[in-house]
């Protein structure tokens, strides 16, 4: 496994700057007066005391909290957003954004949006709530009551935090919990279906909207997405529900230009404001990142205890060598030719080596904490079967043929050749979490390429 992991460093693009057309967006959880310095164990609250140094901080420094009917009329040409606006979020409904965070806000005057779960505001009093690995109760969350109150203040809108996606369900056959909004539910009958998926987030989402409304007189236009997960498929869900704005954990400055999808700053161990503040000006600067290279193909092993000792070793290797983003073999390649020969994940074109790629990609971001790619091929696939009249040909003087050194690719001048592409792509985004692709080298073609049928008929 050593031999295939190579570091590289590089410098990552400039997000947009705020000259009224971005906005930073915070997202704090819990607020206690009894937090426990920076090793507080739960490490998304934040004591009442440093919120507020955060808020003076911001006033301080000329930051302008603004609310979202401030940014979606700038995003519609109106009155452009301060140079340097932010957007303050709060997760989960906790009973503390009323007694400690709407204080603060009619202190400062300052707007905020608040996402609620609403299965957990819909257990009866004194019930007991499940929340990740811990158990909290009813009252550890605003009643509909305190609600309607900041409502009407004007300083609070509310989003949709889901119904009952804010936890985790099996994902893999190696009982990975992941995220429940974008995880495709496994059992022993296997992965449900796309239709079957869709449905479940369709009435999860429905289902809190509708509860929303009723208890709020308003339907929501945002649904901040349970551990800032979030898909192509569960957007569009959300805008066909009629809420077009996704804030996520994304990191980087929003954007007017799109709302579709709000980064936000996670606020984690309790930080000082001065610590914020770093953020806020780092935030702005170029980022370096280091990387690793990783075949999956020297993970994989037949035997389950050996493989799960390899992608022990990783992790730690990983962790070691403080990498942030990981860019991740998604194919089987055992012969080193260039060309998929197998997948590592379920799909429906090609043989599937192993089910490995979304366990290790899970365990590398949670346990590893980085950023994981899926490196894939784009033309080189050895689908089993296949005509070579399908396949990428050099033009010789004695004919076409096959490159010798280079690895056998579909030609994309077939229209079914582009069509399996695309599934086996969608497959990889239907049965694995990851921040990205890598593409393969192998899309290329050079001045005597492509002379396969396809090709001269283009």
């Amino acid at each position: 496994m050593s031999r295939k992991i190579w570091l590289a460093s590089l410098l990552l693009a400039v997000g947009p700057t705020f000259a009224g057309e971005a906005f930073f967006a915070i997202s704090y959880h819990d607020v206690r007066d009894d937090v426990v310095a920076d090793y507080d164990p739960d490490q998304y609250a934040i004591s009442t005391d440093n919120l507020a140094a955060h808020f003076r901080w911001l006033q301080d420094h000329g930051y302008r909290p603004v609310s979202l009917d401030e940014i979606r009329a700038a995003a519609g040409g109106g009155q452009p957003l301060p140079d340097k606006a932010v957007l303050l979020t709060f997760d989960d409904g906790y009973s503390s954004h009323y007694t400690h965070v709407y204080p603060l806000l009619k202190a400062f005057g300052y707007p905020a949006v608040f996402s609620l779960v609403t299965r957990w505001m819909s257990e009866a009093r004194g019930a007991e709530v499940e929340y990740g690995l811990d158990r909290k109760t009813r009252e550890d969350f605003l009643s509909w009551e305190q609600v309607r109150v900041m409502q009407a203040s004007g300083l609070a809108e509310f989003a949709s935090h889901s119904h009952d996606l804010h936890r985790g369900i099996n994902g893999n056959p190696q009982g990975n919990l992941l995220p429940a909004a974008v995880a495709r539910r496994y059992s022993d009958s296997g992965y449900e279906s796309t239709s079957e998926y869709l449905q479940r987030l369709r009435d999860d989402i429905s289902l809190s909207l509708a509860i929303m409304q009723r208890e709020t007189g308003t339907r929501p236009r945002v649904v901040t997405w349970p551990y800032g997960k979030y898909s192509r498929q569960t957007m569009e869900v959300a805008a066909e529900l009629g809420a077009t704005i996704n804030l996520t954990l994304d990191e980087g400055i929003a954007s007017l230009d799109r709302l579709r999808t709000v980064p936000r700053y996670l606020v984690q161990a309790n930080p000082p404001a001065a610590e914020l503040g770093v953020w806020l000006d780092a935030a702005r600067r170029q980022e370096i990142v280091r990387a690793a290279h990783v075949d999956l193909d020297y993970v994989y092993d037949p035997d389950p205890k050996q493989q799960e000792a390899n992608l022990g070793l990783l992790l730690d290797r990983i962790r070691a060598l403080q990498i942030s983003h990981v860019f991740l073999q998604a194919f089987a390649d055992p012969d080193g030719d260039g060309a998929a020969e197998a997948l590592y994940f379920p799909n429906r074109h090609m043989p599937v080596r192993a089910d490995l790629f979304s366990r290790v990609a899970w365990q590398l971001m949670t346990r590893s904490e980085v950023k994981v790619y899926a490196w894939m091929p784009v033309l080189a696939f050895e689908l089993p079967g296949v005509e070579p009249a399908r396949l990428v040909q050099e033009q010789l003087m004695s004919g076409t043929r096959r490159d010798p050194k280079g690895e056998a690719r579909l030609s994309p001048f077939l229209a079914e050749n582009r069509q399996i592409i695309n599934e086996i792509y969608a497959d990889l985004g239907v049965h694995a979490r990851f921040d990205g692709l890598l593409f393969h080298d192998d899309a290329r073609l050079n001045e005597r390429e492509d002379a396969s049928p396809a090709g001269r008929d283009a």
